[in-house]
């Protein structure tokens, strides 16, 4: 019991199986038995804190972990990945640039400076920092990504789908990259490539959330009613208020025949969300369904 690294070692062991409470405590003690001279526990400690949302006792453990090493990028970064979540991107991006002044060639720095510039649109400063990462860590497919995303957002498309394929050359079964991919792909036009991309993510994730939905709505689109409805229904189990997925199948409903259905199915979310305005025109496109997809 006097020895930090054997608290430290429980700690990740508790943090693993989900007993955070657990967790807390050994770093805690990890803490304790080294007199307070622990950097990698108050570290560890800040992301468990920041992970249950108290932001507040994140960040000490953060300061705590840098008053012992002034030098330490991991620290840093996690600082950085805090003021991200607080929506305070410049605080963030100094955050990720100091990281980045005590080891440039931390490929995980460049890479969330890359992610966090994304988000600001600075299209060209992402990309740089992201190609950076990368340069750092070849075959890195988060940060291959991440280009992706760079490059459809910025209207790239063609570019984009080539990024998502090379990742998926690293790693078929990246469920982000088939997902992103499909997005990429749909913009373009090219929907049955985007239905297949869609089908991999969920073999390799039967529960991704993001195709499912955007699964059930090519099928819809498709008028492919019992693949919708099979994408529709998971969609739901996965998450049962999922607003796009009560919208599907309102249409979905109408498409076979039960306009009744659609209609109630409309009002019900008219009700629980009045202001959406997607919703306001639903009632009329249960109306609006053709005849011809009537049941008998």
């Amino acid at each position: 019991p006097t020895v930090p690294e054997h608290h430290f070692l429980a700690a990740l062991v508790a943090d693993r199986d989900g007993r955070k409470d657990d967790s807390r405590r050994a770093y805690q003690a990890a803490i304790v038995a080294a007199r307070g001279d622990y950097p990698e526990a108050y570290l560890n400690l800040g992301v468990l804190e920041r992970n249950a949302s108290d932001f507040v006792k994140a960040r000490a453990a953060y300061d705590a972990a840098l008053k012992l090493r002034p030098a330490y990028p991991a620290a840093w970064l996690n600082i950085g990945k805090l003021l991200e979540a607080k929506g305070q991107p410049a605080e963030a991006e100094a955050a990720y640039q100091k990281a980045l002044e005590l080891d440039p060639r931390h490929a995980n720095g460049w890479l969330y400076l890359g992610q966090l510039r994304s988000g600001l649109q600075r299209w060209a400063d992402a990309e740089a920092a992201l190609r950076k990462s990368m340069e750092l860590r070849p075959g890195s497919t988060a940060a291959q990504v991440s280009l992706g995303v760079v490059y459809a957002r910025s209207g790239r498309l063609d570019e984009a789908v080539a990024a998502y394929r090379k990742a998926l050359e690293v790693d078929p079964r990246m469920v982000t990259a088939h997902h992103d991919l499909a997005l990429a792909l749909v913009k373009l036009g090219r929907t049955d490539e985007a239905r297949q991309a869609l089908l991999k993510a969920l073999e390799a994730d039967p529960g991704h959330v993001g195709s499912l939905r955007e699964l059930a709505e090519l099928e819809l689109a498709a008028r492919r009613l019992p693949e919708a409805r099979k994408a529709v229904q998971e969609l739901l189990d996965a998450v049962p208020g999922d607003l796009a997925g009560r919208v599907a199948l309102a249409e979905l409903t109408a498409l076979e025949g039960d306009r009744t259905g659609c209609e109630a199915i409309a009002r019900r979310l008219q009700a629980e969300v009045p202001a959406d305005a997607t919703l306001r025109t639903l009632l009329a496109r249960c109306a609006a369904v053709p005849p011809a997809t009537a049941r008998p």
